[in-house]
Order: C-alpha cells, then structure tokens, then sequence
C-alpha cells in the first residue's frame, strides 16, 4: 500500500464519519420536528373539545346559609362558528361577546373564573356578565 492509497482511505473514512454525522443530525431534527408535530396535533385536538364546551361557572352572591352553582355551557354552534370557519383570537373573543350579549346581560350572577378565564384572558377575580363583556372588549379593542 502507497502513501497516496493510504491518504485516499483516511480522506474516505473521514468523509465516511461526517456522512454518518449529517445523517444523525438530520435523523435528529426529524425525529424532533415530528415530536414538535405531534404536540401541535394534540394542542388542535384540546384546543377543538375546549371550543366544543366553553363552560362560564356562574355563582350567585352568597347567601346566608348556602350558595347554589350552575354551569352555563355554550357550544360553538351556539356562538355561530362552524366547521371550516377561520378562527382568529379576535373572532372568538367577538363571538363569545355577542353571545353574552344576546343570552346572559339580564343576568344577575357573577362568574367565578374558571382555569380557562383565568390562563387565556387573564380574569383572576369575579365578575358579573356585564364587566366581562368590558374586559373581552379592552382585550380586542
């Protein structure tokens, strides 16, 4: 064996390695890019049973003795969004006050929030129908 044949294996071995390097970052990214996918899917997935069933946990004003609960549940249909529609933060915010609008301003509860208020639009504390409906309009307009 020659010196040159000899350069010619260690070029070919070296070029060999950084082949198989490439193909374990490439493998890598993939394999991170279809995990990322995933959690995307599952995100749509959660986010589309969210939007089926929004739920406003409405309490009335304490009570000497007790204090009664009821759900008001809305489905997306309710709000006029349907399959196909394309859904920005804006859209489902003015959705979801038109709805309050037309149902719920008569009524006298107060809405103790929920994880959902609380995470995605920030409401920490009670509020009655009409002071939502302020606080949607302050997070779009």
């Amino acid at each position: 064996m020659s010196v040159s044949e000899h350069e010619s294996d260690s070029d070919s071995d070296s070029l060999q390695n950084e082949v198989e390097e490439g193909l374990c970052k490439a493998s890598s990214i993939i394999h991170d890019s279809i995990a990322a996918v995933n959690d995307i899917i599952h995100g749509l997935r959660t986010l589309k049973k969210k939007l089926g069933r929004l739920e406003l946990e409405d309490v009335p004003v304490r009570k000497e003795m007790y204090r009664s609960k009821f759900c008001v549940r809305v489905t997306v249909e309710e709000m006029g969004i349907n399959e196909g529609n394309v859904l920005t933060y804006k859209t489902i915010i003015s959705r979801l006050i038109s709805w309050i609008d037309a149902e719920k301003m008569e009524c006298e509860g107060i809405i103790t929030p929920n994880r959902s208020l609380r995470r995605v639009f920030g409401i920490r504390s009670p509020v009655t129908f009409p002071e939502l409906v302020g606080l949607l309009k302050k997070i779009i307009y």
